[in-house]
């Protein structure tokens, strides 16, 4: 793997599961990403930064355009989570590379919660563990989220991501709050333990 020069490295543009297609978003796709964002965002807010105002189709857009100039640079990886029989945009899916010379990565999701309960979100997350370490040779992926927040943990926990701890006060909310973050990781050793079935 070419971790001094990650720009070399050959990423696939689409991971597809038995229900889901997880791919690069497209300039098309702003306006179902606006949509989903607007149906999601009391929720989101809740969770995330950045998700305060309904965002506009020029934000969605210009957010795609970001995202694409991140992935060419091979900065961070965002990914639309799609249902494989309908096409529609359920969710959003983010790999960030953390340190190349390891390489170490992180992830984070979120589902419109009119998609939640269906597992999406577990085999979206397994399909993005195979990808780094099957792919890009990952010697470590995090998952770090809100200690309050129950449906993330769960992901974590079903895959069999390891509780590394808890940083207290660990982030700042939305809401302007400190939080306590907690992380769960895979290593090589759990990721063969697991095989994420």
């Amino acid at each position: 793997m070419p971790a001094d020069r990650p720009i070399l490295e050959e990423i696939p543009d689409e991971l597809v599961g038995p229900r889901i297609l997880a791919r690069r978003y497209r300039e098309a796709d702003a306006g179902a990403l606006c949509a989903i964002i607007r149906a999601a965002q009391p929720e989101l807010r809740r969770w995330l930064p950045g998700f305060e105002r309904p965002p506009t189709d020029d934000d969605c857009l210009a957010g795609i355009r970001q995202a694409q100039a991140r992935w060419a640079l091979r900065e961070a990886f965002q990914i639309g989570l799609f249902e494989r029989d309908s096409g529609a945009l359920v969710g959003d899916l983010r790999l960030r590379p953390t340190d190349w010379s390891i390489p170490a990565f992180d992830l984070a999701y979120w589902l419109n919660p009119a998609a939640g309960g269906r597992g999406y979100a577990t085999e979206a997350v397994r399909l993005l563990a195979r990808l780094a370490f099957e792919t890009l040779g990952a010697q470590r992926l995090a998952i770090c989220c809100d200690r309050a927040n129950q449906r993330s943990r769960r992901v974590a926990e079903r895959l069999g991501f390891v509780l590394e701890g808890c940083l207290r006060n660990g982030a700042r909310g939305p809401d302007g709050q400190l939080f306590d973050m907690l992380v769960y990781a895979l290593l090589p050793i759990d990721y063969g333990r697991v095989q994420l079935q």
